[in-house]
Protein backbone atom coordinates (compact mmCIF):
# COMPACT_ATOMS: atom_id res chain seq x y z
CA UNK A 1 0.00 0.00 0.00
CA UNK A 2 1.06 3.62 -0.30
CA UNK A 3 2.96 4.34 2.87
CA UNK A 4 1.93 7.97 3.19
CA UNK A 5 -1.65 6.89 3.88
CA UNK A 6 -0.76 4.74 6.81
CA UNK A 7 -0.85 7.12 9.71
CA UNK A 8 -4.17 8.59 8.61
CA UNK A 9 -6.14 5.42 8.17
CA UNK A 10 -8.12 5.01 11.35
CA UNK A 11 -7.59 6.52 14.77
CA UNK A 12 -9.87 6.10 17.75
CA UNK A 13 -9.32 8.02 20.95
CA UNK A 14 -10.14 6.71 24.37
CA UNK A 15 -10.56 9.99 26.14
CA UNK A 16 -11.46 11.16 29.62
CA UNK A 17 -10.42 8.16 31.64
CA UNK A 18 -11.89 9.94 34.61
CA UNK A 19 -12.46 8.98 38.22
CA UNK A 20 -12.96 10.37 41.70
CA UNK A 21 -10.47 8.73 44.03
CA UNK A 22 -11.06 8.50 47.78
CA UNK A 23 -8.79 7.47 50.62
CA UNK A 24 -10.16 3.94 50.72
CA UNK A 25 -12.36 3.84 47.64
CA UNK A 26 -12.32 5.48 44.30
CA UNK A 27 -14.53 5.60 41.27
CA UNK A 28 -12.89 5.66 37.86
CA UNK A 29 -14.93 6.39 34.75
CA UNK A 30 -13.71 6.01 31.17
CA UNK A 31 -15.27 7.21 27.95
CA UNK A 32 -14.42 6.08 24.45
CA UNK A 33 -14.76 8.95 21.99
CA UNK A 34 -14.48 8.27 18.26
CA UNK A 35 -11.97 10.82 17.10
CA UNK A 36 -11.65 9.48 13.57
CA UNK A 37 -13.00 6.27 12.08
CA UNK A 38 -12.57 5.96 8.32
CA UNK A 39 -12.58 3.42 5.56
CA UNK A 40 -10.03 3.99 2.81
CA UNK A 41 -9.67 2.53 -0.66
CA UNK A 42 -5.98 2.32 -1.59
CA UNK A 43 -4.33 0.84 -4.65
CA UNK A 44 -1.99 -1.95 -3.67
CA UNK A 45 1.68 -1.63 -4.54
CA UNK A 46 1.91 -5.31 -5.47
CA UNK A 47 -0.21 -6.39 -8.47
CA UNK A 48 -1.91 -9.76 -8.75
CA UNK A 49 -2.83 -11.77 -11.82
CA UNK A 50 -5.77 -13.93 -12.85
CA UNK A 51 -5.80 -16.39 -15.75
CA UNK A 52 -9.04 -16.68 -17.75
CA UNK A 53 -9.70 -19.46 -20.26
CA UNK A 54 -12.41 -20.01 -22.87
CA UNK A 55 -15.84 -20.99 -21.56
CA UNK A 56 -18.01 -20.42 -24.62
CA UNK A 57 -17.87 -19.64 -28.32
CA UNK A 58 -16.92 -16.14 -29.41
CA UNK A 59 -18.31 -14.20 -32.35
CA UNK A 60 -15.78 -15.59 -34.85
CA UNK A 61 -15.49 -19.39 -35.24
CA UNK A 62 -13.83 -19.44 -38.68
CA UNK A 63 -11.04 -22.01 -38.37
CA UNK A 64 -12.49 -24.89 -40.33
CA UNK A 65 -11.01 -27.96 -38.63
CA UNK A 66 -11.52 -29.25 -35.09
CA UNK A 67 -9.17 -32.05 -33.96
CA UNK A 68 -9.12 -34.27 -30.88
CA UNK A 69 -12.71 -35.13 -30.10
CA UNK A 70 -13.96 -31.95 -28.41
CA UNK A 71 -17.33 -30.71 -29.63
CA UNK A 72 -16.49 -27.02 -29.83
CA UNK A 73 -13.62 -24.69 -30.58
CA UNK A 74 -13.64 -23.24 -27.06
CA UNK A 75 -13.49 -26.69 -25.47
CA UNK A 76 -10.51 -27.62 -27.66
CA UNK A 77 -8.61 -24.51 -26.54
CA UNK A 78 -9.38 -24.22 -22.81
CA UNK A 79 -7.29 -27.06 -21.37
CA UNK A 80 -5.56 -26.70 -18.02
CA UNK A 81 -3.14 -28.40 -17.89
CA UNK A 82 -2.12 -28.10 -21.52
CA UNK A 83 -3.41 -30.70 -23.97
CA UNK A 84 -1.89 -30.33 -27.43
CA UNK A 85 -3.89 -33.32 -28.73
CA UNK A 86 -7.00 -31.15 -29.01
CA UNK A 87 -6.80 -28.10 -31.24
CA UNK A 88 -8.35 -25.95 -33.95
CA UNK A 89 -6.74 -25.78 -37.39
CA UNK A 90 -6.93 -23.67 -40.51
CA UNK A 91 -5.41 -23.66 -44.00
CA UNK A 92 -7.11 -20.42 -45.02
CA UNK A 93 -5.28 -17.13 -44.57
CA UNK A 94 -7.22 -14.35 -42.84
CA UNK A 95 -9.56 -16.55 -40.82
CA UNK A 96 -10.26 -15.53 -37.21
CA UNK A 97 -11.24 -17.65 -34.23
CA UNK A 98 -12.07 -16.01 -30.90
CA UNK A 99 -13.53 -17.41 -27.71
CA UNK A 100 -15.60 -16.03 -24.89
CA UNK A 101 -13.71 -16.18 -21.61
CA UNK A 102 -14.36 -17.03 -17.99
CA UNK A 103 -15.58 -14.18 -15.82
CA UNK A 104 -12.92 -12.62 -13.60
CA UNK A 105 -13.23 -13.16 -9.85
CA UNK A 106 -11.21 -10.21 -8.55
CA UNK A 107 -13.00 -7.32 -6.85
CA UNK A 108 -15.25 -4.85 -8.63
CA UNK A 109 -13.14 -1.94 -7.37
CA UNK A 110 -9.77 -3.50 -8.17
CA UNK A 111 -7.70 -1.73 -10.82
CA UNK A 112 -7.04 -3.62 -14.06
CA UNK A 113 -3.56 -2.75 -15.27
CA UNK A 114 -3.02 -4.89 -18.36
CA UNK A 115 -4.42 -7.83 -20.32
CA UNK A 116 -2.17 -10.24 -22.22
CA UNK A 117 -3.40 -12.88 -24.69
CA UNK A 118 -1.60 -16.22 -24.90
CA UNK A 119 -1.82 -19.21 -27.19
CA UNK A 120 -0.03 -22.43 -28.04
CA UNK A 121 0.46 -22.69 -31.79
CA UNK A 122 2.01 -25.06 -34.37
CA UNK A 123 2.83 -24.46 -38.05
CA UNK A 124 3.20 -26.82 -40.99
CA UNK A 125 4.74 -25.51 -44.18
CA UNK A 126 7.70 -25.33 -46.52
CA UNK A 127 7.62 -21.86 -47.99
CA UNK A 128 7.47 -18.51 -46.25
CA UNK A 129 6.97 -18.59 -42.51
CA UNK A 130 3.44 -18.88 -41.12
CA UNK A 131 2.27 -16.03 -38.86
CA UNK A 132 -0.61 -15.34 -36.55
CA UNK A 133 -2.05 -12.16 -35.07
CA UNK A 134 -3.73 -12.04 -31.68
CA UNK A 135 -7.26 -10.68 -31.67
CA UNK A 136 -9.24 -9.24 -28.79
CA UNK A 137 -12.84 -8.17 -29.31
CA UNK A 138 -14.95 -5.97 -27.01
CA UNK A 139 -18.57 -5.59 -28.05
CA UNK A 140 -18.18 -4.74 -31.78
CA UNK A 141 -14.58 -3.49 -31.73
CA UNK A 142 -11.73 -5.76 -32.86
CA UNK A 143 -8.03 -5.22 -32.27
CA UNK A 144 -5.20 -7.19 -33.85
CA UNK A 145 -1.52 -7.36 -32.97
CA UNK A 146 1.24 -7.43 -35.54
CA UNK A 147 2.22 -10.75 -37.15
CA UNK A 148 4.04 -13.28 -34.98
CA UNK A 149 6.07 -16.00 -36.66
CA UNK A 150 5.09 -19.55 -35.60
CA UNK A 151 7.63 -22.34 -35.27
CA UNK A 152 7.06 -25.36 -37.51
CA UNK A 153 6.78 -28.91 -36.22
CA UNK A 154 5.96 -28.33 -32.53
CA UNK A 155 3.52 -26.52 -30.29
CA UNK A 156 5.00 -23.50 -28.54
CA UNK A 157 3.67 -20.69 -26.39
CA UNK A 158 3.21 -17.17 -27.79
CA UNK A 159 1.73 -13.98 -26.38
CA UNK A 160 0.44 -10.65 -27.58
CA UNK A 161 2.37 -8.50 -25.16
CA UNK A 162 0.56 -6.57 -22.46
CA UNK A 163 -2.36 -4.37 -23.55
CA UNK A 164 -2.60 -1.30 -21.34
CA UNK A 165 -5.95 -0.30 -22.82
CA UNK A 166 -9.04 -2.06 -24.12
CA UNK A 167 -9.74 -2.46 -27.89
CA UNK A 168 -11.37 1.01 -27.90
CA UNK A 169 -8.22 2.56 -26.48
CA UNK A 170 -9.81 3.21 -23.08
CA UNK A 171 -8.83 2.03 -19.64
CA UNK A 172 -9.66 -1.49 -18.54
CA UNK A 173 -12.38 -2.30 -16.03
CA UNK A 174 -13.62 -5.57 -14.61
CA UNK A 175 -16.77 -5.24 -16.73
CA UNK A 176 -14.71 -4.89 -19.91
CA UNK A 177 -12.63 -7.94 -19.02
CA UNK A 178 -15.87 -9.83 -18.38
CA UNK A 179 -17.16 -8.94 -21.85
CA UNK A 180 -13.87 -9.57 -23.67
CA UNK A 181 -13.35 -12.22 -26.34
CA UNK A 182 -9.85 -13.31 -27.34
CA UNK A 183 -8.27 -15.49 -29.97
CA UNK A 184 -6.13 -15.65 -33.10
CA UNK A 185 -6.04 -14.79 -36.79
CA UNK A 186 -4.19 -16.70 -39.53
CA UNK A 187 -2.32 -13.61 -40.61
CA UNK A 188 0.18 -15.08 -43.09
CA UNK A 189 -0.45 -18.59 -44.32
CA UNK A 190 -0.64 -19.16 -48.05
CA UNK A 191 -1.64 -22.80 -48.54
CA UNK A 192 0.07 -24.07 -45.38
CA UNK A 193 -1.42 -25.05 -41.97
CA UNK A 194 -1.75 -23.42 -38.55
CA UNK A 195 -2.90 -25.17 -35.38
CA UNK A 196 -3.80 -23.64 -31.99
CA UNK A 197 -4.32 -25.91 -29.00
CA UNK A 198 -4.80 -23.36 -26.20
CA UNK A 199 -6.00 -19.77 -25.84
CA UNK A 200 -6.07 -17.81 -22.58
CA UNK A 201 -5.57 -14.35 -21.16
CA UNK A 202 -3.74 -13.14 -18.07
CA UNK A 203 -5.17 -10.09 -16.32
CA UNK A 204 -2.76 -8.03 -14.25
CA UNK A 205 -4.64 -6.05 -11.59
CA UNK A 206 -4.08 -4.19 -8.33
CA UNK A 207 -6.23 -4.89 -5.33
CA UNK A 208 -8.17 -1.94 -3.96
CA UNK A 209 -7.26 -2.23 -0.31
CA UNK A 210 -9.89 -1.37 2.29
CA UNK A 211 -9.55 -0.78 5.99
CA UNK A 212 -12.15 0.12 8.61
CA UNK A 213 -11.90 0.33 12.39
CA UNK A 214 -14.37 0.69 15.25
CA UNK A 215 -14.59 0.37 19.02
CA UNK A 216 -17.54 -1.45 20.56
CA UNK A 217 -18.71 1.31 22.88
CA UNK A 218 -18.49 5.08 23.26
CA UNK A 219 -17.94 4.77 27.02
CA UNK A 220 -16.21 2.55 29.54
CA UNK A 221 -16.99 2.87 33.26
CA UNK A 222 -14.63 1.22 35.72
CA UNK A 223 -17.15 1.68 38.51
CA UNK A 224 -16.11 1.83 42.17
CA UNK A 225 -12.53 0.91 42.88
CA UNK A 226 -11.50 -0.20 46.37
CA UNK A 227 -7.75 -0.06 47.01
CA UNK A 228 -6.38 -3.57 47.17
CA UNK A 229 -9.21 -4.95 45.02
CA UNK A 230 -8.15 -4.59 41.38
CA UNK A 231 -10.71 -4.28 38.60
CA UNK A 232 -9.88 -6.66 35.74
CA UNK A 233 -13.22 -7.32 34.06
CA UNK A 234 -13.43 -4.17 31.94
CA UNK A 235 -12.70 -4.51 28.22
CA UNK A 236 -12.85 -2.72 24.90
CA UNK A 237 -13.40 -4.54 21.61
CA UNK A 238 -11.54 -3.21 18.58
CA UNK A 239 -13.11 -4.38 15.32
CA UNK A 240 -11.15 -4.24 12.07
CA UNK A 241 -12.17 -5.10 8.52
CA UNK A 242 -9.22 -5.18 6.14
CA UNK A 243 -8.50 -6.53 2.68
CA UNK A 244 -4.97 -7.31 3.85
CA UNK A 245 -2.89 -7.58 6.96
CA UNK A 246 -2.93 -4.83 9.57
CA UNK A 247 -1.52 -3.80 12.90
CA UNK A 248 -3.06 -2.00 15.86
CA UNK A 249 -0.99 0.38 17.94
CA UNK A 250 -1.73 1.83 21.35
CA UNK A 251 -0.38 4.87 23.14
CA UNK A 252 -1.18 7.05 26.11
CA UNK A 253 -1.69 10.72 25.33
CA UNK A 254 0.27 12.03 28.31
CA UNK A 255 4.05 11.70 28.32
CA UNK A 256 4.00 11.35 32.10
CA UNK A 257 1.27 8.83 32.98
CA UNK A 258 -2.06 7.84 31.52
CA UNK A 259 -4.19 9.16 34.41
CA UNK A 260 -3.53 12.47 36.16
CA UNK A 261 -5.38 14.22 38.96
CA UNK A 262 -7.61 16.81 37.35
CA UNK A 263 -6.59 19.57 39.76
CA UNK A 264 -2.88 18.69 39.83
CA UNK A 265 -1.34 16.91 36.84
CA UNK A 266 1.76 16.08 38.86
CA UNK A 267 -0.28 13.58 40.86
CA UNK A 268 -0.87 10.38 38.93
CA UNK A 269 -2.13 6.85 39.00
CA UNK A 270 0.93 4.74 38.34
CA UNK A 271 1.26 2.95 34.99
CA UNK A 272 2.66 -0.52 34.57
CA UNK A 273 6.01 -0.39 32.72
CA UNK A 274 5.24 0.86 29.17
CA UNK A 275 4.91 -1.77 26.46
CA UNK A 276 7.83 -2.41 24.10
CA UNK A 277 7.09 -4.76 21.21
CA UNK A 278 10.75 -4.86 20.14
CA UNK A 279 11.77 -6.40 23.46
CA UNK A 280 8.44 -7.63 24.83
CA UNK A 281 8.09 -6.80 28.51
CA UNK A 282 4.59 -7.87 29.46
CA UNK A 283 4.37 -9.69 32.79
CA UNK A 284 1.96 -11.61 34.95
CA UNK A 285 0.31 -9.59 37.72
CA UNK A 286 -0.22 -10.96 41.20
CA UNK A 287 -3.24 -8.76 41.86
CA UNK A 288 -1.34 -6.62 44.39
CA UNK A 289 0.04 -4.10 41.92
CA UNK A 290 -1.27 -0.52 42.26
CA UNK A 291 -1.14 0.33 38.57
CA UNK A 292 -3.10 0.86 35.39
CA UNK A 293 -2.27 -1.92 32.92
CA UNK A 294 -3.72 -3.60 29.85
CA UNK A 295 -3.34 -6.62 27.58
CA UNK A 296 -4.93 -8.18 24.51
CA UNK A 297 -7.33 -10.78 25.85
CA UNK A 298 -7.28 -14.32 24.51
CA UNK A 299 -11.03 -14.83 24.87
CA UNK A 300 -12.91 -12.95 22.16
CA UNK A 301 -9.83 -12.08 20.11
CA UNK A 302 -9.49 -13.63 16.68
CA UNK A 303 -6.71 -16.21 16.74
CA UNK A 304 -4.83 -14.49 13.90
CA UNK A 305 -4.82 -11.26 15.91
CA UNK A 306 -3.43 -12.85 19.07
CA UNK A 307 0.22 -13.20 20.03
CA UNK A 308 0.67 -15.61 22.93
CA UNK A 309 4.30 -14.55 23.40
CA UNK A 310 3.13 -11.02 24.09
CA UNK A 311 -0.11 -11.64 25.99
CA UNK A 312 0.10 -15.15 27.43
CA UNK A 313 -1.13 -18.59 26.51
CA UNK A 314 -4.65 -17.79 27.78
CA UNK A 315 -6.50 -15.53 30.24
CA UNK A 316 -5.88 -17.59 33.38
CA UNK A 317 -4.12 -16.00 36.36
CA UNK A 318 -0.44 -16.79 36.08
CA UNK A 319 -0.66 -17.03 32.26
CA UNK A 320 -2.14 -13.66 31.29
CA UNK A 321 0.53 -11.05 30.58
CA UNK A 322 -0.07 -7.32 31.20
CA UNK A 323 1.83 -4.17 30.28
CA UNK A 324 1.52 -0.40 30.48
CA UNK A 325 0.38 2.03 27.81
CA UNK A 326 3.40 3.23 25.83
CA UNK A 327 4.39 6.59 24.44
CA UNK A 328 4.98 6.92 21.58
CA UNK A 329 2.60 4.34 20.13
CA UNK A 330 3.62 0.72 19.79
CA UNK A 331 2.12 -2.34 18.11
CA UNK A 332 -0.16 -4.54 20.20
CA UNK A 333 -1.77 -6.54 17.36
CA UNK A 334 -0.03 -7.66 14.18
CA UNK A 335 -2.00 -9.64 11.61
CA UNK A 336 -0.56 -10.82 8.29
CA UNK A 337 -3.77 -12.03 6.62
CA UNK A 338 -6.92 -10.28 5.42
CA UNK A 339 -9.67 -9.60 7.92
CA UNK A 340 -12.87 -9.72 5.90
CA UNK A 341 -15.36 -10.34 7.39
CA UNK A 342 -14.37 -8.27 10.39
CA UNK A 343 -12.28 -9.62 13.26
CA UNK A 344 -12.09 -8.50 16.88
CA UNK A 345 -9.26 -7.75 19.28
CA UNK A 346 -10.36 -7.47 22.90
CA UNK A 347 -8.42 -5.17 25.22
CA UNK A 348 -8.53 -6.11 28.91
CA UNK A 349 -7.73 -3.49 31.56
CA UNK A 350 -6.32 -3.79 35.06
CA UNK A 351 -6.51 -0.96 37.57
CA UNK A 352 -5.87 -0.64 41.30
CA UNK A 353 -4.61 2.09 43.59
CA UNK A 354 -3.01 2.24 47.01
CA UNK A 355 -5.07 3.41 49.98
CA UNK A 356 -2.77 6.43 50.07
CA UNK A 357 -3.91 7.63 46.65
CA UNK A 358 -4.91 11.27 46.84
CA UNK A 359 -8.63 11.96 46.66
CA UNK A 360 -9.78 13.58 43.45
CA UNK A 361 -10.84 13.17 39.86
CA UNK A 362 -8.31 11.65 37.52
CA UNK A 363 -8.35 11.80 33.76
CA UNK A 364 -6.28 10.95 30.71
CA UNK A 365 -6.39 9.55 27.22
CA UNK A 366 -5.40 6.48 25.24
CA UNK A 367 -5.25 6.30 21.44
CA UNK A 368 -5.59 3.14 19.35
CA UNK A 369 -4.48 3.34 15.72
CA UNK A 370 -4.88 0.73 12.97
CA UNK A 371 -2.72 0.72 9.84
CA UNK A 372 -2.47 -1.64 6.89
CA UNK A 373 0.68 -3.71 6.56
Amino acid sequence: MNKWFKKYLAVILISSLVGAVGFFTCQTRAELIFQETRQWQIASDDPDTETLRPDNAGDYQQWETLVGGDATHWEATNDDPVDDLTYIQTQVEGRIDVQNLQDPTFGDTDTVNTVTIYCRAYAIGSGGKERIAFIDRLNTTDRATGSIEITRGSFNEYNSGAFNTDPDGQGWTKTKVTNLEAGVKANVLGSETLRVSEIWIVVDYSIAASLSFAVDSASLDFGDLSPGTPITDKTSTLTVTSSGGFNIKASRDDNDTTLDLGTDATINITDQTPWNSTTPNSVTLAGTEDVLAFRVKYTGTDSSNYNSTWWGSDDADGNALFTGFPTPSDTIVYRVSASDPATDSVIQYYIDVANTQKVGTYGGGVTYTVTAN
